[in-house]
């Protein structure tokens, strides 16, 4: 336990957060993305210096998309001093720009395989790719719900005041996240168990679904929109066959698909829904419906 007569020192870093579109955004949705970003870094922070102290400032907005420009101030106490701790803010900045690399590189699908050496795990993704990152940093991503809960507060909030992209800069260090990287990253990540989740709730209807993009070759996902875009897997074999096929062509962005959708979602301890947890599942495509033709 550390006494209050500690004299702490500070590591000061800074990093900016773009969020592509327009020079405004509403004051509660900001709010709520900042509260993601604390948290994410507090994760981050807890990795490097779990007995220490962060504290973010925001310091100044700049016009052209919306810019926010962040003071992170980490903490320690000076008899802990090692020479790691100098550069402890610049840590944490990259640490958590690290959980949103891991995070989209995974898209919202399971792991096919982790490959672990002594600094740094190897992870494919579902498509085959592979990325290689920090042996801590992805140990604590798998095994702490509030990073995948923060990241989900971040990259939803953004997605749905229908921003263009996220882009975090720090120095020379620049990654932008587009506005498809934000929609599955927004989804509960199905490789972290969240002891939080105690059921599952299961509806199905018959809804008409637009499709926004096909998946034609079978190693993803299609993406329609209901209320918002959503990711779907379709299981209708007879369907999928005859799309491989090229029996049915008809598949274009503005197509409604008429079909019978599954809808999961995961129900917390206090019989709320947990956000991101919604999996859509088409299990029978009743009708392909093609947009009428305007006579104008």
């Amino acid at each position: 336990m550390l006494s209050r007569e500690h004299k702490f020192i500070e590591s000061i870093d800074t990093f900016r957060i773009t969020l592509g579109g327009d020079n405004t955004i509403e004051a509660e949705v900001y709010t709520k993305i900042i509260n993601g970003v604390i948290g994410l870094i507090k994760e981050s922070s807890n990795l490097y210096n779990p007995d220490g102290f962060i504290r973010l400032d925001i310091r100044c907005h700049k016009e052209g998309s919306f810019e926010t420009i962040i003071d992170t101030v980490a903490k320690y106490v000076p008899h802990l001093f090692n020479p790691n701790m100098v550069k402890l803010a610049s840590d944490v900045i990259n640490c958590f720009i690290t959980f949103l690399k891991i995070k989209r590189h995974l898209g919202g699908e399971k792991i096919r395989k982790k490959e672990e050496y002594s600094d740094s795990v190897e992870l494919t993704n579902s498509k085959g790719e592979v990325r290689q990152y920090n042996r801590k940093i992805v140990n604590a991503y798998l095994n702490n719900s509030n990073i995948d809960n923060s990241i989900i507060n971040i990259t939803q909030n953004i997605y749905e005041a229908r921003r263009d992209s996220l882009q975090i800069k720090k120095e020379n260090n620049e990654v932008i996240f587009n506005k498809e990287c934000l929609s599955s990253m927004g989804m509960r990540d199905p490789n972290i168990k969240d002891e939080n989740i105690i059921s599952e709730e299961t509806s199905h209807g018959t809804v008409e679904l637009l499709l926004k993009k096909p998946d034609l070759l079978g190693d993803s996902k299609w993406e329609f929109i209901l209320d918002k875009t959503i990711k779907v897997t379709i299981k209708d074999e007879e369907f999928l066959e005859k799309v491989h096929s090229k029996k049915i062509k008809q598949l274009y962005c503005g197509v409604k698909i008429k079909c019978i959708l599954e809808i999961k979602i995961e129900m917390g301890k206090k019989y709320e829904v947990i956000r991101g947890s919604e999996k859509y599942t088409i299990t029978k495509v009743l009708e392909i419906i093609e947009p009428e033709e305007s006579n104008g």
